[in-house]
Parts: C-alpha cells; sequence; structure tokens
C-alpha cells in the first residue's frame, strides 16, 4: 500500500510558490463565492460601469480591459484603485494582486529528508538519506523545472504541478530523479493555520489554507545501477518482496503556510495599506512577491495498480469540531495491516498549527489528547493508541502515524471490519473529531481538460494522448466490487461571481467508471460524486472542498479562424489581439522569455510552432504554462509560425 507500507523517508523544509495573481479574480468573487456576498465592484461611470472587480475573463480566456490600451491595463494593474465592498462600503485594492509578475515556478529550496522510517516502530535520522535534498532541479543548485498551474484561475479546488525533473540527492550521490506524474491539489484545509486570517478582509486566504499533493516517480527497473544507491540506504535489493509489484517511488507531502515574501495582507490593518506596499514594490527595483511554504511528507514504494496522484486506503471524515472552536480536520486517511496488525494514518494535512507571527514559526497545535479507537457503545471509547500531535513528531514520520493493535485480540473483526474512530478527551469530555466511512473515490484524472463540442469522451490530463476520466472506488481500504449509489452533480463553476448548479442525476457506479462531461459551452466546471445520495445538492460555495470528491473540468473555447487561416495571410496584429494580448496583459513573466512583440516571435517562430503542441503539454516547457490555449487558437499560432519557418534543403 504506498506509503502505508515501508520503507519511508520523511523530509520537510521550505519551498517557493511563484504564482501569478492577475488571473485569480479574487475580488469578484466574495467570500467565499457565496452570492450573499458577490465580491467587489469597480467604479461607477464609464469604463468600469460597476462591472465585478475582475482582470481575466476565463470563460473565453481573454484579459477583461476596460477599452484601456496595453499599457494603461499595465498600470492600472499596479496601481492602487478604488472599489465598492458588497456591503457598500468603499476600499482600495491593487488590480493584479500580490504577485502580478510571478513565472508560476514552484521550487523546492531547503527540502531535506529528516528521517527513515524502515519498519514499525524503527524510525531513524542516522540513515544514510538523511540530510539528502528533494527538489524539482536537473542538477544540483539549477534552476527548478516545476510549475503550478490551475485549471479554474478564479477559483480555489483546481491547482497542479508539473515538472520534468524531480530528484533526490546527497553530496554528488543522486538517489533518483526522473520525470514525476502530474500533482494536484487534494484536501484543501483552511483550518490548517486559522491565525493567517487578514485583519482587514476576513476571509479565508491561502496563507491559512493546506493542501496534499502527489507524485509518483517511475522506475522502469530497479535493477539499474542508478537506483543502487537508495535501494542500499532502504535495506534493499531489486530482488525484494516491496519491489515484485512496484512502479516505482511515491512522493506525498502537504503545502501550507504559504506567505508572500516581501508583504502579505496578514500584516497591514486596511486594504489602503496593503495597496500602497504591493504599488511600492512593482516600482521597486524586486517587483516579485512569491510565497513561501513548508511542505512536509513521505516518500514510499508506488506499487502499480495503485494511482499515482492519491494513496488510498480507508477514509475518516471529519465529524466534530476541536472543542471550543469551529475548526473541523481535513480528512484522515489510513490503512490497515491485518497480518502484523498495524493501524498506519495519514495525518499529514489534518490537524491545524498555531503560527507564531513573532518568530515566523508554525508549530502544530496539541490542543489536548487524540486517541485512535472504537466505541463500546454510547460515549464510551476504547483507546488503541494516542496520535502524537506534537511538531517533532510530525516532522520525523512525515505525517505517517503506526499504531499496533495487535494487543486487542478480541477486538481484531470489529476494528477491521470499519469501526475506528479518532477523537479527543478535553477534561474528561469526549469529542469525536473523525470516523472512518465505507467508501472513498479518486481519480488520476482529478483535472481534464477538453475542447468545446469535441466528440472525444477522452480528455487531457497529464501529457500528450487524451485519456479517459475514471474513478477509482474504494470500501474500507479495498477496490470495491459492487455498485455504489451516488448523486453525480455538474457545476459551472466561472465566472466565479455567477456559478450554476447543472444537471445532477443518481446512478449506481463501480471501480473504474468513466466521467463524461457536457462540453457544448467553455469554461471551468466541477463534477461533484456524492455518495450520500440523498443528500440535498449543495451550491457551488456550500461544497467542502476538504472532504468532497469531484473532477474539476475546463472546457477551452472554440474559435472559428478557419478563413484566416486558409487565407495564409495572418497578420501579427490578428494573431496578437485574438490569442496572444491575453498572455502578456495578464501573465507578464511571459514576456521575459519571448517578448510579445513581432519581431522577436518571428525569430522564434520555430521554437513557438513546437512548444505549443500537445507534446510538451506534460512539460515546464509547454506553451503556454497556463494550459489555457485551445486547439483552435494553436492552429492559429502554428499557421503564423509557418509563414516563417525556413523550408528545409532538399
Amino acid at each position: 500500500m504506498s506509503l502505508f507500507g515501508y520503507p519511508r523517508i520523511n523530509f520537510t523544509g521550505e519551498a517557493t510558490i511563484n504564482v501569478g495573481t492577475a488571473n485569480n479574480d479574487d475580488y469578484s468573487a466574495g467570500a467565499q463565492d457565496n452570492p450573499q456576498h458577490p465580491g467587489e465592484k469597480l467604479p461607477p461611470g464609464q469604463p468600469f460601469n460597476s462591472n465585478p472587480f475582475r482582470l481575466s475573463d476565463s470563460v473565453n480566456v481573454q484579459a477583461v480591459t476596460y477599452g484601456m490600451t496595453d499599457q494603461q491595463f499595465m498600470n492600472w494593474a499596479q496601481t492602487p484603485q478604488p472599489c465598492q465592498n458588497d456591503d457598500g462600503s468603499a476600499a482600495t485594492q491593487v488590480p493584479g494582486e500580490w504577485n502580478y509578475f510571478g513565472d508560476m515556478a514552484v521550487s523546492f529550496d531547503t527540502v531535506t529528508v529528516q528521517s527513515v522510517t524502515m519498519a514499525f516502530g524503527q524510525t531513524t535520522t542516522s540513515n544514510p538519506l538523511v540530510g539528502a535534498s528533494l527538489s524539482f532541479t536537473s542538477d544540483e543548485g539549477g534552476y527548478t523545472t516545476a510549475l503550478i498551474c490551475d485549471s479554474n484561475p478564479e477559483d480555489v479546488p483546481a491547482s497542479q504541478i508539473f515538472a520534468d525533473v524531480m530528484a533526490l540527492r546527497k553530496n554528488g550521490t543522486t538517489y533518483f530523479s526522473a520525470q514525476p506524474t502530474k500533482a494536484v491539489t487534494r484536501y484543501i484545509n483552511f483550518g490548517r493555520n486559522p491565525q493567517l486570517m487578514p485583519p482587514a478582509v476576513p476571509q479565508p486566504t491561502s496563507a491559512m489554507a493546506s493542501a496534499t499533493f502527489q507524485h509518483g516517480i517511475p522506475v522502469a527497473n530497479f535493477s539499474d545501477p542508478a537506483y543502487a544507491a537508495i535501494l542500499s540506504a532502504l535495506g534493499l535489493n531489486a530482488n525484494s518482496a516491496v519491489l515484485k509489484n512496484a512502479a516505482g517511488f511515491v512522493v506525498r507531502y502537504s503545502m501550507y503556510r504559504c506567505i508572500p515574501k516581501q508583504h502579505s495582507a496578514i500584516n497591514y490593518p486596511t486594504t489602503q495599506a496593503f495597496a500602497d506596499a504591493i504599488a511600492a514594490m512593482y516600482k521597486s527595483s524586486n517587483p516579485l512577491n512569491p510565497g513561501v511554504a513548508i511542505v512536509s511528507g513521505s516518500i514510499g514504494i508506488w506499487q502499480k495498480g495503485e494511482l499515482a496522484s492519491l494513496t488510498m486506503g480507508r477514509l475518516m471524515p471529519a465529524t466534530n469540531a476541536i472543542p471550543g472552536t469551529k475548526l473541523m480536520i481535513a480528512p484522515i486517511t489510513m490503512n490497515l495491516d491485518t497480518s502484523a496488525k498495524i493501524i498506519s494514518l495519514d495525518i499529514s494535512n489534518s490537524f491545524p498549527q498555531n503560527y507564531n507571527k513573532n518568530n515566523n514559526s508554525t508549530p502544530n497545535w496539541v490542543f489536548g489528547p487524540v486517541y485512535v479507537g472504537f466505541p463500546r457503545g454510547g460515549n464510551n471509547y476504547q483507546d488503541i493508541g494516542e496520535i502524537p500531535l506534537d511538531t517533532n513528531s510530525y516532522i520525523n514520520s512525515g505525517g505517517m502515524i503506526d499504531i499496533s493493535y495487535k494487543d486487542f485480540t478480541m477486538f481484531y473483526s470489529l476494528i477491521e471490519a470499519g469501526a475506528l474512530a479518532v477523537y479527543t478527551r478535553i477534561n474528561g469530555a469526549l469529542t469525536v473529531l473523525a470516523t472512518e466511512t465505507q467508501y472513498m473515490i479518486g481519480s488520476d484524472q482529478a483535472i481534464v481538460y477538453a475542447e468545446q463540442n469535441a466528440t472525444s469522451t477522452n480528455y487531457r490530463s497529464s501529457g500528450q494522448q487524451l485519456e479517459p476520466c475514471k474513478l477509482r472506488v474504494y470500501s474500507h481500504g479495498s477496490p470495491f466490487t459492487g455498485l455504489l449509489q451516488v448523486k453525480q452533480v455538474e457545476y459551472s463553476s466561472t465566472p466565479n461571481f455567477n456559478q450554476q448548479t447543472g444537471n445532477y442525476k443518481t446512478l449506481n457506479i463501480s471501480d473504474g467508471y468513466q466521467v463524461v462531461f457536457n462540453i457544448a459551452t467553455p469554461g471551468s466546471k466541477l463534477m461533484l460524486f456524492m455518495v450520500n445520495s440523498t443528500d440535498p445538492v449543495p451550491a457551488y460555495w456550500e461544497i467542502n472542498l476538504t472532504a468532497a470528491f469531484y473532477i474539476n473540468m475546463r472546457v477551452l473555447p472554440q474559435d472559428d479562424f478557419s478563413a484566416v487561416i486558409n487565407s495564409g495571410n495572418i497578420s501579427w496584429d490578428f494573431l496578437y489581439n485574438n490569442v496572444l494580448r491575453n498572455y502578456n496583459l495578464l501573465y507578464p513573466a511571459m514576456s521575459k522569455h519571448l517578448p510579445f512583440v513581432q519581431q522577436a516571435w518571428e525569430g522564434a517562430a520555430a521554437y513557438v510552432n513546437s512548444r505549443v503542441s500537445a507534446e510538451y503539454w506534460g512539460s515546464s516547457q509547454y506553451m503556454p504554462r497556463t494550459r489555457d490555449l485551445s486547439a483552435t487558437r494553436r492552429a492559429l499560432i502554428q499557421a503564423w509560425c509557418k509563414q516563417f519557418l525556413v523550408p528545409p534543403k532538399v
């Protein structure tokens, strides 16, 4: 069971996430996209006419310019502007938000191995792997190959990390180096660091949140000498039983406490003060304001047949808030080794922390003793073991906790049938925090793309080839062999100030069920799977993103450029205004790589023609990094490029 087995390599450290923020449209979304809080409005009168405060029309993949020229828009995006809150009060915001020049790069800066868990109760800090660096670089000290982008830039649940390389190295030894599979956000938890709520706008922010990401590291042959060093450190060889059905390594981490490096809203009492600080930064010699996050996680053996982007198992969603708070823990995934009688719990993203602004530390919040156990009738629970919440235990275990239930012989059948719970006792009062539920649903196609009106029911997810969007359905930790009745609900999630609940139907699904979306209209969609099929359908903003089962879809708009393409005479102005202007205005970092001017693009025609092709989709070298270029716009770019390609010599 991958991370639930042994050995495990546990790591932590800081990462830099240099997201670009102009496409987020955070201001127009309101409070958690709640229609009762419809978000901020631009000033009345021309040119804004009290429209929602937004820069990006992600449905049609175009910048919202309000009639401004390029230079006017870029100046406006970096300058504090008046606006109106949903309660009618005045506010000030910088349209491009807090990192207008971000290039979407993700780097693991100081992420190192802290310990290695060789077997139950055997975690060591003296293994040769301790101190090894985990990174996305092609060589030690090189530039990161990873990037983060959203399929739905206007909302929370659809971030994905692509990389060309993920490597583990120490003192000149490379333990592994390969292209990882795509990782996506899981278990988004806005209760991870509640102290990071901005004082001026008390709404959930990325600084408060955490999420789980997971990559697979494919290994074709463990007999390859390239893996000799890591296998030796783990006490394995190519013939070890744990590698008999292995697909490679799996890297799972929680990313949390992401605070912008220069200026964060958490440090300013008013939106005006924050806006002024951001505007001054954009005029300075260093206009970058990337987020700096902590990552903590584990590396395990990835088994064939298991998902690459999610560890499936027994699922424990939250049932009650932590006493004295409104905080619910994020779901716990666990596994029971019924032979060795060991419960393994993944709490890497589950429990809140207690951020200390004075020293910028992020210790875990030990709010009381927490146990895993089972009910004995009434309000009585039998403790099997205590879950350590302290920071050192969390770091040294990568958030993976192993507890033996060998001594509970009389209760084996009860424990293994699915009766476990996680709970706390504070001042003698018991509060059940999470209980095991029967079903878990996941997919490696959690974020997919389609072309508007395409006839295929396969979608783009990780690379060049289209693939079916399939669900894995587990029951108490194993693939489910029956039919599960669910309510399948399809939402239109853009624009974020007008999200719509679409059609829903009750149906029976099995393990391997293929999800098919309605792709007649462009924009972002979310497909929700409700296991309790009799529950009422929630509004989009009511979906519990921490615990819900869902798939994100981005439908790219279909344009008809056939007449222009067939003419063989595509002007730069036509290409720029219909396709490229959006990227120049909303993602100015792209112009640092290749300026959006005709001469530069003509000289780079061969390069562009190659990099916009689907062949590069799974690579950080794909253009554009945002992955929102439709097939019709790709065809226009490539037709324009071919006008400047030198024919090969015969």
